[in-house]
């Protein structure tokens, strides 16, 4: 993992008091395509304390979680943003309109965000919010992403590269514009790479040692599962890219 971009001062400090009195403005988005780790990230963190608007529960690999049920209100919203663009554009502007203020209403109660399929928004409304977004993008390969991803949804395998380089391709630009830090899936689980977990107390002011107790206790039953290889060389490029934005 790798802070790019912004001074160690910039990182907020996530403290009850100061949350309750409307500081920091920041607020961490969490961004990957659904299947790549987003659910366990935002668990440690929400063990750790920080606000999802949601009650803690234990990490199951075969299951999501932590999307807030407002936003799935914003995604419905941006739905119809998009598919109005071409059509009207007053009809489109209401609706980008009502997203940010259905998402400013959530920020003001949350200290992170995840919504996978909105990955590639979100920074962009939580900016309009009124607010300072900071990524943290969870990296995993294509073949394991999409072998998962295939076996727990209906989706074929163009939509899952697709998917893939469009919402990586379009963090990595968020992540340079806003700052952040990237972590790789595939190091969740290797007790030997941990470096991710400097970065990331960074970024929540919290030990190590308490991440890394908190990721033990999650994932103390269920290891990275082995997939086939199955390559695809733009994908690859693009997890090479991302990558290259982390420590270790």
């Amino acid at each position: 993992m790798i802070v790019v971009n912004r001074p160690a001062q910039f990182f907020p400090t996530f403290v009850a008091s100061d949350f309750e009195a409307g500081q920091p403005d920041q607020r961490i988005i969490i961004a990957a395509p659904p299947r790549c780790g987003t659910t366990l990230l935002a668990s440690v963190l929400s063990n750790l304390g920080v606000r999802f608007g949601l009650e803690d529960r234990s990490w199951n690999i075969d299951s999501g979680y932590y999307e807030h049920p407002s936003l799935l209100k914003v995604y419905e919203t941006m739905r119809k943003w998009h598919k109005l663009r071409a059509i009207s554009d007053n009809a489109s502007d209401y609706f980008f309109r009502q997203a940010v203020n259905r998402l400013r209403r959530l920020l003001v109660h949350v200290q992170a965000i995840k919504y996978p399929p909105l990955s590639s928004e979100l920074p962009q409304l939580v900016d309009l919010a009124g607010y300072r977004p900071l990524v943290v993008i969870v990296a995993r390969r294509f073949q394991s992403y999409a072998l998962s991803r295939m076996k727990k949804e209906s989706v074929d395998w163009e939509a899952c590269r697709r998917d893939y380089i469009n919402i990586y391709n379009s963090s990595l630009v968020s992540l340079r514009n806003h700052g952040g830090v990237v972590v790789c899936y595939e190091d969740l689980f290797d007790d030997e790479r941990n470096r991710w977990m400097h970065g990331l107390s960074g970024i929540v002011d919290y030990e190590h040692s308490r991440i890394e107790a908190v990721l033990d206790r999650l994932v103390s039953t269920s290891r990275n599962q082995p997939f086939p290889e199955l390559a695809d060389a733009e994908c690859d490029l693009v997890y090479g890219r991302l990558r290259e934005c982390r420590a270790g």
